[in-house]
């Protein structure tokens, strides 16, 4: 986990369903996304174990995704492939 003053990256768990599928589930980041606003529960509980991980460490498909949080809210997601070492942001 990595924490500032008002931002915390870490990785997303079960807890974190609700506050997923309202940041998935809202028009004005969906459209900016990969993803549509129609985001379900089941999609959500799949994305969640997809990107589960202990200790920041990369799933066997070689990525690592993890959340962003603003003042205790969701507010973006961040991937990170080992592949290409590379990262990315999502922002919207």
């Amino acid at each position: 986990m990595i924490k500032a003053k008002r931002l915390r990256l870490r990785p997303f768990t079960d807890r974190d369903l609700g506050a997923l599928l309202s940041y998935r589930r809202d028009p004005e980041i969906a459209r900016y996304q990969g993803w549509s606003a129609d985001f379900s529960e089941a999609d959500g509980r799949r994305f969640l174990e997809a990107v589960s991980t202990t200790r920041l460490g990369f799933r066997p498909a070689g990525f690592h995704q993890t959340g962003a949080w603003f003042k205790g809210e969701l507010c973006d997601e961040l991937l990170f492939e080992r592949a290409s070492a590379s990262g990315g942001l999502t922002s919207s």
